[in-house]
């Protein structure tokens, strides 16, 4: 009886030393569990940010493609006034130069009828509403 006893305290004792070292290891993994979740919850609020930055951008350019159209529609108004630059700027320097004393319709008439007359005459480019 007393050997069962025996036997069985060593028994217990074993019994309770593996339990001890399962806490230690349950422990462990429950630290290395918390650290792994920890960095998880890290990556996934960066990926949702990426995610709304992707959108945010994809939004963007889609946006951006249907002004492509428009905006080369106006660069090739500007180059054809860029063409058109040297009439103007003479037209305007002589109305700064000439035009003050006279009234509007003095004016419209020096303009139009003497001034883009003569641009036309000598070939020089110019917009027809400056």
């Amino acid at each position: 009886m007393k050997r069962k006893k025996e036997q069985g305290e060593k028994e217990l004792a074993e019994t309770e030393a593996n339990l001890a070292d399962l806490k230690k290891n349950l422990a462990e993994l429950n630290a290395e569990k918390k650290i792994q979740q920890d960095e998880l919850d890290v990556l996934t609020e960066k990926s949702n940010t990426m995610t709304r930055k992707l959108n945010a951008a994809s939004q963007l350019i889609t946006g951006l493609g249907s002004e492509r159209v428009r905006w080369t529609a106006d660069m090739e108004i500007i180059k054809a006034d860029k063409l058109k630059l040297v009439g103007d700027c003479l037209t305007g320097s002589a109305f700064l130069s000439y035009c003050g004393p006279f009234n509007s319709v003095l004016r419209d008439r020096m303009m139009n009828e003497t001034w883009k007359v003569d641009l036309i005459e000598k070939g020089l480019p110019n917009k027809e509403d400056f």
